[in-house]
């Protein structure tokens, strides 16, 4: 093992300072990047590798932090472990550590002024919002909080690295930062539908947006197949995702009823169920609409399976399973008094955050999210991303 040099043990000092620093608010260290070795390529419709890094121990050591994943991670208090770890790397292989370490620094120091700039931002703006008597972002401290993370609370999260297969049932939790460039896929939960494995594919739908809430009326009407469905054209559809149909394929209901008011429904989460849209519900079923127990779900989401494995490796979502009724009723379906769209923007954030929580990712869970603070992290990934292209 090669001995520190002076400049060494600088570096060392400075670095291991900073990290102990971030591991007090491991908020800071949400927007420590990764370099990926792989992504999903569309045109090829598989994975694509990226040149190696000219850094990789660095790589490893964001790598750790980040909770072995390779993007996106899930810190919580390794940052100076991680730093530990990496200095011992390079001295026992003989490579000049003061330049590493300089690096590494460098990167946790960038996550670190990521954050700040985006809390900041963003409770500046909430600070005028309040200043002029208009609504602030909900927080987690909003009345109904305790209920939701007291349901959520059995939520299993299923490790990136680990070799658990995907299963019809299971739920995706976007990161923070991964979807901020996708609204259609940000502060998302996922309730996966449907695995294709002869055909590769993967298909899911939101369960805590509710989108325009489009009446029924309006691809009835495109179809001509309201005369037939009279009674359920003012049925407002929720958001799931920004695939659709033009055979209504992408129609759901999805409800907690059972198989006996929706013939031919499936349960494919713990009291939940999901129904055909040709299969429609009796009268009794209609009025559990008002209840929250009943939803029209419109839209969905897909991916190859590849792609989607390549996206849990990054990061980009975190897997959870509910093994009980009421976790997966918490996420799924709409909370009494909240079927106002304007109620349900707020539960939709609050839902995203509490699942995030109940998992053990209270960084995640906290952090700053809102129309300043985008715009700060939009400027961050961007600058990520460039990397990619530039390497290429």
């Amino acid at each position: 093992m090669a001995a520190l040099t002076a400049s060494d043990r600088a570096s060392y000092r400075a670095l291991l300072r900073t990290c102990r620093q971030a591991d007090r608010n491991p908020l800071q260290l949400v927007p420590l990047l990764g370099r990926p070795f792989r992504y999903f390529c569309p045109s090829a419709q598989g994975p694509a590798r990226l040149p190696r890094s000219s850094s990789p121990f660095i790589e490893h050591a964001v790598w750790s932090v980040n909770g072995g994943c390779t993007e996106f991670g899930f810190p919580s208090a390794g940052a100076a472990n991680a730093a530990r770890m990496h200095c011992r790397t390079i001295t026992a292989l003989g490579f000049p550590y003061a330049s590493e370490a300089r690096a590494l620094l460098h990167r946790v120091g960038k996550a670190q002024l990521a954050y700040e700039e985006a809390d900041a931002a963003e409770m500046g703006f909430q600070e005028a919002l309040t200043q002029a008597g208009q609504p602030n972002r909900p927080t987690r401290t909003q009345p109904g909080c305790e209920d939701i993370d007291q349901a959520l609370a059995s939520l299993e999260r299923i490790s990136c690295m680990g070799k658990t297969p995907l299963s019809v049932g299971d739920f995706l939790i976007s990161h923070p930062l991964a979807c901020v460039q996708q609204p259609g896929l940000d502060q998302a939960v996922i309730l996966l539908t449907e695995i294709d494995d002869k055909v590769g594919h993967v298909r899911g739908i939101q369960v805590n947006m509710r989108g325009t809430q489009h009446p029924l009326r309006q691809r009835l009407v495109q179809r001509g197949d309201f005369q037939e469905r009279r009674s359920l054209l003012e049925l407002p559809m929720d958001y799931g995702g920004e695939l659709s149909s033009d055979t209504f394929d992408d129609l759901r209901w999805l409800h907690a009823l059972g198989d006996a008011y929706l013939p031919e429904s499936v349960e494919i989460a713990p009291s939940i169920w999901i129904g055909d849209y040709h299969s429609p519900p009796d009268c009794d079923a209609l009025e559990a609409l008002q209840s929250g127990t009943l939803r029209l779900i419109s839209g969905y989401s897909g991916w190859a399976m590849m792609q989607l494995a390549i996206e849990l490796e990054r990061g980009v979502w975190i897997r959870v399973r509910a093994p009980d009724p009421g976790a997966a009723q918490a996420l799924c379906l709409i909370p009494t008094g909240l079927c106002a769209p304007a109620k349900w923007a707020e539960h939709s954030v609050l839902a995203w955050r509490a699942a995030l929580q109940a998992i053990g990712c209270p960084s995640l869970a906290a952090f700053p999210r809102g129309l300043r603070a985008d715009t700060v992290l939009r400027r961050n990934l961007e600058a990520h991303f460039e990397t990619y292209i530039a390497s290429e």
